[in-house]
């Protein structure tokens, strides 16, 4: 049983949600990714969906091998629309896997969106007001900022499933570390 499933491409997304994706985006190499899809069990998934499976049956050589070798792809760990995710850039199209444990029924809605951009909002302003009133982030202490954003805007965070990383990009690793261990306490996998 696979706890991660296709759920769309970049040619059926929202140019903002693919953006906010891979601008947080943890490059995997072809066979981390491949690791990941089995341990996650969706890797026959992707090697039939982009067609390596097809392939490989026409030459001398695995579908894993096949795209293990492939210059013209890509594997990354990220968020979509604020749910955990695995893709691959094929071709110049971003095919997306999510866990289907930590997905909301309408993870690809409106709403969902209006949220996120909504809480990505709010931490600019609150960045900028840091800025500000400080000097520079740094002047507050970034993870200090990461942690009472996370503290005051927890309700909408864990309503909607969303993990602070999926819009808060450029975090020294002190933040990011701290807002990816806030989302794994309140979602164990």
């Amino acid at each position: 049983m696979s706890d991660y499933v296709f759920h769309t491409s970049c040619v059926n997304s929202t140019s903002e949600a693919i953006t906010d994706m891979v601008d947080i985006a943890e490059d995997l190499t072809e066979r981390q990714f491949l690791i990941m899809a089995a341990k996650h069990g969706f890797k026959g998934d992707v090697l039939s969906n982009l067609g390596y499976t097809a392939w490989s049956q026409s030459c001398d050589r695995t579908a894993g091998a096949l795209f293990e070798d492939d210059w013209g792809i890509s594997c990354h760990r990220s968020y979509y629309l604020g749910v955990p995710c695995l893709y691959v850039c094929h071709s110049g199209i971003e095919y997306i896997w999510i866990s289907q444990e930590l997905t909301p029924e309408d993870s690809s809605s409106k709403a969902r969106e209006n949220v996120i951009d909504e809480l990505e909002d709010r931490f600019d302003d609150f960045v900028n007001f840091c800025k500000q009133t400080f000097g520079s982030v740094a002047g507050y202490g970034e993870k200090k900022l990461v942690k009472n954003f996370v503290e005051v805007n927890a309700a909408q965070l864990l309503e909607w499933r969303i993990n602070p990383m999926s819009f808060m990009s450029g975090l020294n690793h002190l933040s990011e570390r701290y807002a990816k261990r806030w989302y794994a306490e309140q979602f164990p996998h």
